[in-house]
């Protein structure tokens, strides 16, 4: 089985989570993100993400446009294509 896609999901909620005025924590984001991974078997996998959703999809999703062997400056999706997903610490 191999990864034949990775895409991230940005989701915007219609206004800032905010705690009710009792608690004590931190307003929460207006976008989210959600890594979507599909394998060449269908199998989707989903997972969030912990930082600025528009800024990792950009970093993902980035065209390619190095020449071969020098992928370091492909997006990073580039990094996971073909690999095993069931190889998840190393990737």
């Amino acid at each position: 089985m191999k990864i034949t896609a990775v895409e991230v999901l940005v989701l915007k909620s219609p206004g800032l989570y905010r705690s009710p005025d009792a608690d004590e924590e931190a307003i929460g984001p207006t976008y989210m993100g959600l890594v979507k991974v599909t394998t060449d078997a269908g199998i989707v996998g989903y997972s969030d993400m912990e930082t600025s959703a528009p800024v990792a999809k950009a970093a993902v999703e980035a065209p390619r446009w190095s020449e071969p062997g020098m992928e370091c400056f492909d997006g990073l999706a580039s990094l996971l294509v073909g690999e095993n997903p069931l190889e998840v610490e190393r990737l």
